[in-house]
């Protein structure tokens, strides 16, 4: 798995800096929809979303994000692109 997310060490933990086409937490929501996907929303925690972008869970966690809203920002988006879709198709 390539990851694209870049990291830096800042007191000796990882935390999302940057990525490319996006911001951090569209980073967070598409790791997180893969995991999703492939185990489930209840079979996947917190730690597994951090360890698939090479970070800490804490550093999830300063983010402000939510497992639940995590989920609730993957269906709204998804509904968009229905919608947008839908519109010009």
């Amino acid at each position: 798995m390539v990851s694209f997310v870049k990291r830096q060490l800042y007191n000796g933990v990882a935390k999302i800096i940057a990525v490319k086409n996006g911001t951090r937490k569209e980073t967070i929501y598409k790791k997180a929809s893969e995991l999703f996907k492939g185990k489930g929303f209840g079979a996947t925690f917190m730690r597994d979303i951090a360890r698939a972008m090479g970070v800490e869970a804490p550093s999830l966690y300063t983010i402000s994000l939510q497992k639940k809203e995590i989920l609730r920002q993957i269906c709204l988006k998804l509904q968009t692109c229905q919608i947008d879709r839908r519109k010009y198709s």
